[in-house]
Parts: structure tokens; sequence; C-alpha cells
């Protein structure tokens, strides 16, 4: 889906193959710094910061988050997602960290996606994506158009993948630092797959995040079909 003319665009910031595991510890070793400033910048994330009761010092608020996230996700993760779990553990070892600061960076996912107890009104923004073909395109070639409306400190931390599944289909992801999960990608046999954010007050038991769904939906699929069934 990608023209000659814009071949440079997609030129990835990592390449990780092989087993689960073995692709999350190069990606966690490539961007380790990345991932490590992910992580410390918390601190000056307005979203976060404000789960913290006043009278906690933002250290034990801190230990507190990575015990309630593995708590609540760890179970859900490798129960739905067992090789986006692996993919995460290796991130972790790759970048140096313990598993717990990886699981929180990957929760926020859903966690900014929720407003209940959080704001009456959503906060302004939003995600967009279009999809065109045939003579709505120059050249006729197929285009997915992505707004990613997300939080400005975050894109320091965006980052194009090369994944190379052992087993496989292999694609190119677009990311940030710390995901084990696609926000967006593209597989070698064409299936293109994105997603939009939502703000939602619904009720519902602790699963992987979606990026997790789309990593592996890209990993096994080759069509939409496919992808719909799976």
């Amino acid at each position: 889906m990608t023209s000659p003319k814009n071949a440079a665009l997609a030129r990835p910031d990592l390449t990780c193959g092989g087993s689960p595991s073995a692709m999350g510890e190069a990606q966690g070793s490539a961007l380790a710094e990345r991932i490590r400033e992910t992580h410390r910048r918390l601190a000056d994330l307005e979203l976060f910061r404000l789960q913290q009761p006043w009278w906690l010092p933002y250290g034990l608020f801190l230990g507190y988050a990575h015990r309630k996230v593995r708590r609540l996700l760890e179970e859900p993760r490798r129960r739905d997602h067992p090789r986006g779990a692996e993919r995460l553990a290796g991130i972790a070892r790759g970048a140096g960290l313990a598993l717990e600061p990886v699981l929180l960076l990957n929760a926020f996912e859903s966690f900014m996606s929720a407003v209940r107890d959080r704001c009456v009104v959503p906060p302004l923004g939003a995600c967009s994506a279009v999809a065109l073909r045939g003579s709505r395109t120059e050249g006729g070639e197929p285009v997915i158009t992505r707004l990613f409306d997300y939080v400005l400190m975050a894109q320091p931390f965006f980052a194009v993948r090369e994944s190379r599944p052992e087993g496989g289909l292999r694609s190119l992801d677009f990311t940030v630092a710390p995901l084990a999960g696609a926000i967006d990608g593209i597989n070698e046999r064409g299936l293109a797959v994105t997603y939009n954010y939502g703000y939602t007050a619904d009720e519902a038991k602790p699963t992987g995040p979606i990026s997790l769904a789309i990593s592996e939906a890209l990993d096994r699929c080759a069509t939409v079909e496919e992808a719909a069934r799976w």
C-alpha cells in the first residue's frame, strides 16, 4: 500500500524478529532510553496525576499504580494475548526495567479512554481515519489516512516498527516505544488495521489492550474477513 515515492516515509526505527520474547527484547533494547523516559514523564502527565491523592507522595503513588496494574492485568493479558504477554515481558528485559513500569505504560491505552470520575465533558480531541481506493486516490492505490490526536508529550516516543514474527506474517507497525502492540499497521499480505480512541463510561472486565489484538491480527490474518472472524 506504499508507493515508491512514499517509501522513505515508511523506513522503520527498528526491526524485531523471532519469538515474541525475542521481538520484545529487540524493541526494548533499541528503544530503551525512550521507554525509560516515557516512564519518567508520567510525573508530568495530568491525567495520571489526577488519580494521586493529595496526601500521598508521588513515589508511593507510582509504586501503588505499578502493583495495581499488575494485579488487574497480569492474568487477563496472559489469558487473552499470551504472545503479546511474552513480547511485553521481553520489552521490559530489553529496556532494563522491571515488568511493572512497562505494564503501566501499556495500560494507559485503556486508561486514557475512560472518563468516569475524571471529567464532566470529554477532553477536546478526536482521532479519525479514512480509507480510499480506486479513482478516489492519485494513481488508484488504496490509501489509509489517520489523524492520531494523542497527548503531545507522547510524540517524541512514537516509533515505526518492522515485525518479523516466527511463523507469522511480516508487518510494518506504528506504535509508541513501550507498547507491545500496534496502533496502526499493514502486513505483507496487504491487510491494514487502524483504530481510533473513544471515551466511555461503560464498565467491563479487564482484558488486554486493543493494540495487542491488532498486532496479533497482522501476525496471522491475510484478509479483512479473516481478521473479523478472528
